[in-house]
């Protein structure tokens, strides 16, 4: 029983922090705070779809500190099409007449 209650307490620290750091950390595309409201413990599992980390220099094999930045997902993908569009990877669409 007390290692459960450890367990929670450790769980529920750990929460506290992660909260705290998105609060308190800046989205690398917008500048905007990655949370801006507060995650309850059924929310938790929702973070993967707000938060992800940007390469800075494209090497996904690079884990360095200074290489990885915080970022909103959808910062995060709108970043990359933008990224993908200027190097020419999506063909132009044909102007259809009607």
């Amino acid at each position: 029983m007390a290692a459960t209650r450890l367990r929670d307490n450790a769980w529920n620290h750990t929460k506290w922090l992660m909260t705290y750091f998105l609060y308190e950390t800046k989205c690398h595309f917008c500048k905007k705070p990655l949370l801006t409201e507060r995650l309850y413990t059924s929310d938790w599992y929702e973070i993967g779809k707000l938060v992800t980390l940007h390469h800075k220099n494209h090497d996904h094999d690079d884990d360095r500190p200074g290489n990885r930045a915080p970022a909103h997902v959808a910062c995060h993908r709108a970043y990359h099409m933008k990224d993908q569009h200027a190097a020419g990877k999506f063909k132009k669409m044909k102007e259809i007449s009607l």
